[in-house]
């Protein structure tokens, strides 16, 4: 059966994940040469077999359709949690991040790079991002910065996750978060990124604690 990709959607979608063509298809599971195919397709939209249809929803959070898409885009709507502890945007759904969650992560962080997760808090503590992770992020210098989004409570258990952002409108949005009570949902993608030299790995702020050698980057906020 084939599946239906918007090709730009591909590239843009690596780039983003901070992802080299190489990387990304070992973690999607096709060639290179197929990679830079799908990449580089002139004719829209871009046909895949179910393999690859597979690898790139698992790797990119990207759906395809089993039929050529419209030329317009729906409005997304407001996102909603489903029993399965889900949040539901558009046509694409994202795992909730839990106290497991984290913890799966911070243990193996290379089986999760590029997955994307829905983290639902408030902010509370806020700093600036070092040098070394704002070249890490391909972020300009003075828009990448850390916050500490505190999750859970409602009944359930309350943790800390320190998340990064690589732009200045996401940055911007969430100091102005950092000093209202409500909560809002920040859709993360996990950056893996060993700690060697010259990269003296991911600082995480008080309330998290520690260096690690993957950050959890802001890909999107939805707020309301």
């Amino acid at each position: 059966m084939a599946w239906f990709f918007d090709p730009s959607e591909l590239r843009r979608r690596r780039e983003e994940l901070g992802l080299s063509p190489k990387e990304a298809a070992e973690l999607i599971g096709i060639s290179l040469s197929t990679l830079y195919r799908h990449e580089q397709e002139t004719e829209k939209p871009l046909t895949v077999q179910t393999n690859a249809k597979l690898g790139y929803w698992r790797v990119y959070g990207i759906e395809a359709s089993s039929s050529p898409p419209s030329k317009t885009r729906a409005a997304l709507p407001t996102p909603s949690l489903s029993a399965r502890e889900r949040v539901a945007t558009g046509s694409l759904a994202f795992e909730v991040m839990t106290p497991d969650v984290l913890l799966d992560c911070t243990t193996a962080p290379g089986l999760f790079t590029g997955k994307r997760y829905a983290a639902i808090g408030q902010i509370v503590e806020r700093g600036a991002a070092s040098e070394h992770v704002t070249r890490s992020l391909r972020a300009k210098a003075g828009t990448a910065a850390r916050f500490d989004l505190e999750c859970g409570g409602d009944g359930g258990q309350p943790f800390r996750v320190c998340i990064f952002s690589r732009s200045a409108e996401h940055a911007r949005l969430l100091l102005q978060y950092a000093r209202r009570p409500e909560k809002i949902t920040v859709i993360l993608y996990v950056l893996v990124k060993p700690i060697a030299d010259g990269f003296p790995g991911f600082q995480s702020l008080g309330g998290a604690g520690g260096v690690w050698p993957f950050a959890f980057v802001v890909e999107q906020i939805i707020v309301g």
